[in-house]
């Protein structure tokens, strides 16, 4: 199973220090970082080696940023069926974060993990500007993605013809 760090504030300064590490907070001041980091440190979460965070099946309307660590986007349970690796600084649940539906795909720690984890409506609590921060990330996050499918689909068209 997995812990949750329940101590946060003793640890604010080593995670505002990752943070500092991790190109989603780039964008935001010190007293902003600090602002997510407080107000959301019960969902500072520690998963060990070979946890599965979110499973195919679940509805889980978070969205999760990895602090340290590494995990796999998996589409079913066997080995080296990764999708996507996804490292400190990036982030995974998006989909179903923003659609309301599973996301059809298992989430598991490749390593031991600490995320991040946030509701919708904790987002909403946090400053607006921190807000827009966020949702500008998440948003060019999937333009990324968007234009990788795109340029796949591309590539795939152009060794058919």
């Amino acid at each position: 199973m997995f812990t949750k760090e329940v101590n946060v504030p003793d640890n604010i300064d080593k995670l505002l220090k990752i943070t500092h590490r991790l190109d989603f907070f780039d964008t935001m001041s010190d007293r902003e970082r600090l602002e997510v980091l407080k107000r959301l440190d019960a969902n500072i979460i520690k998963y060990p080696k070979g946890t599965k965070i979110i499973s195919a099946e679940a509805i889980d309307l978070n969205i999760y940023f990895v602090l340290s660590g590494l995990v796999s986007i998996q589409k079913n349970e066997t080995v080296n069926s990764a999708l996507n690796l996804i490292k400190p600084g990036s982030f995974f649940g998006e989909m179903a974060f923003i659609t309301r539906t599973t996301s059809g795909v298992s989430v598991i720690a490749n390593e031991d993990t600490a995320v991040l984890s946030m509701s919708n409506k904790e987002i909403k609590l946090l400053n607006i500007l921190i807000r827009e921060k966020i949702k500008d990330k998440i948003i060019f996050s999937l333009a990324k993605k968007l234009r990788f499918m795109n340029e796949m689909v591309n590539k795939m068209d152009e060794e058919n013809h």
